[in-house]
């Protein structure tokens, strides 16, 4: 009897032992799963979008060859028409390329293109400044960033629709100038509003406001120059110096006048052959190598597909032909940046230095 009561005792911790056991290893294994699964993401608390902190500036690629050191810099706007219409300005994105020798350019390295038209560019101290209408982004220099768009401000009681079309200049203080056509609200401010048999398009300039790093301008007095357009267009000034006098280019469509004046802020005469310095395009942008004493006249050209082009000429009274224009931007010269359906237009230009 005794015995078999010892038996049953025995068999009954056994029994026990296996099954505190089981829960042991049990338990462990659980908590070896646990481990494994992801904890819960924290919780995010988004503001309201009127709230949002303003954003950082966009960090760029870091390589060493993307630092912007050619000598030449060139803004434009360029789209791809098998995706889109491109004839829509929001359709447009905006690239920077730089050139140690006018001809031979190259898009920055992992250059991120952002929605933008008819830019122009300018270099003042270590900041690039890249103006589109109401808009300019600004490039440091010395840690390779680009801001976001900051709206651009113009004091003109004249310009009630804004500004189009900037072209960018540094004068003897160092202010940053702006040259303008007035915006039109609901009209193509190049061209006569429906039912007029002609008009007059005014071209202005602007001086930067003192302390805000070109965001405010203030209007100069006058109009630089006017022209009377009927069923034309008349649009996108470009303003440089060339040693002796300011040089305004106007755009007229397919085709470019050239105004001269002696003071930057003064009035300004035509003086382009026949009319036109060239018929082989539009949209300029100028500048005067003085090391060659040469004038360089960039314009975009061709339809639909347009690209850029650069004139070499000893002045502005002789006409330029076709044979006087190179491609230098386009899919022909950069095509591994733009295939054959991109439209390439609006240069931009300036020197690259303080």
């Amino acid at each position: 009897m005794k015995r078999k009561t010892l038996i049953l005792i025995i068999s009954l911790v056994i029994v026990i032992s296996i099954i505190l056991a089981g829960v042991i290893i049990g338990s462990q294994k659980l908590q070896e799963r646990t481990k494994k699964q992801p904890s819960e993401p924290a919780s995010v608390n988004v503001l309201p979008e009127e709230e949002s902190p303003q954003p950082q500036k966009e960090e760029l690629s870091q390589q060493e060859d993307y630092v912007l050191n050619k000598k030449y810099l060139m803004s434009f706007h360029a789209c791809d028409s098998s995706v889109k219409g491109c004839r829509d300005p929001r359709d447009h994105e905006v690239y920077l390329a730089q050139s140690d020798d006018g001809k031979s350019w190259s898009v920055l390295p992992d250059w991120q293109s952002y929605k933008g038209s008819v830019p122009d560019v300018i270099r003042r101290g270590d900041t690039v400044y890249i103006f589109t209408p109401a808009a300019v982004r600004k490039y440091d220099v010395k840690t390779n960033t680009l801001s976001d768009k900051i709206h651009v401000v113009l004091d003109d009681p004249t310009a009630t629709g804004g500004f189009v079309d900037p072209s960018m200049f540094l004068d003897e203080q160092g202010r940053l100038v702006m040259f303008y056509m007035p915006g039109i609200m609901g009209q193509d401010p190049a061209q006569c509003a429906p039912g007029e048999s002609q008009c007059t398009k005014v071209y202005r300039s602007a001086v930067e406001k003192e302390g805000s790093d070109g965001m405010e301008f203030v209007a100069t007095e006058g109009n630089r120059a006017e022209i009377t357009i009927k069923q034309d267009i008349a649009a996108d000034p470009d303003i440089f110096f060339d040693g002796n006098q300011y040089v305004l280019y106007i755009s007229r469509g397919q085709g470019v006048q050239v105004f001269t004046g002696n003071e930057l802020h003064g009035s300004y005469t035509e003086v382009s052959p026949g009319d036109f310095l060239l018929r082989e395009g539009g949209v300029p942008a100028g500048y005067f190598d003085v090391e060659n004493s040469e004038y360089w006249t960039y314009i975009h050209s061709g339809h639909p597909s347009a690209v850029i082009k650069r004139a070499v000429h000893k002045d502005l009274t002789t006409f330029l032909g076709a044979g006087d224009f190179a491609e230098v931007i386009g899919s022909t010269t950069m095509a591994d940046q733009f295939s054959q359906s991109f439209t390439v237009e609006s240069p931009g230009f300036a020197l690259n230095q303080p």
